[in-house]
Order: C-alpha cells, then structure tokens, then sequence
C-alpha cells in the first residue's frame, strides 16, 4: 500500500483587492441603499482601509461599505485598499454620485 503525501506551502503574498456593489445606476437621495465590499486576497490575512479622496481620514476599516439610504453628502469618491505584514494592494476607487430628486438650483 502505497501513500502520497501532498505538500502545499504558505508562501507570504501581498494583498489584492477586488471591489463588488458598485453602483451601475443613478441613486436616489433618500431612497437608494449602497453596500460596497472590499475583498483582499492575502497571506497573511490583510485588513481593509476605506478613504474618501480629498479626505486624509478613514471611513471605516470594514470590508464593507454602507450607505442606507445614499444622502448627497455622501456623493465622492471612495478607495479601498488591503494591508498586511507583506505589503499593501493598489487602492481601488468607486464613484458615488447621488441624485436629489426634488432639489431645485438657482
């Protein structure tokens, strides 16, 4: 009897993202939900870090990115990025651009 043994090893890798949810209709203030999510690809594990561009602080270090409902205030665009102990991911960006339905402009 004959036994084969498989060996995998856990080469350290830097992350790699990848984003779902990005809106690919107009939102509506007040009625439209928006869930981003991050997903990193990483070993070791990566934690996820959401900008707003323009800002210097976080949004959130979540893999996921809620808006419910989308606001105009929330209208910018958004980067997620991985880091782990290997290196960090090219940030990826999303455009939320959100539609007020009843707002007149003088």
């Amino acid at each position: 009897m004959a036994f084969v043994f498989k060996l995998f090893a856990l080469v350290p890798d830097p992350p790699e993202v990848r984003l779902q949810g990005a809106p690919t209709h107009d939102l509506e203030e007040g009625r439209d939900n928006v869930v981003l999510r991050c997903v990193a690809d990483a070993n070791p594990p990566a934690k996820i870090v959401w900008k707003r561009v323009g800002r210097s602080d976080i949004v959130s270090l979540e893999e996921t990115l809620q808006f419910r409902p989308v606001a105009r205030r929330d209208t910018a665009t958004y980067t997620c990025q991985a880091q782990n102990t290997v290196g960090a991911s090219e940030p990826l960006s999303v455009q939320i651009d959100v539609k007020c339905k009843y707002c007149t402009f003088n």
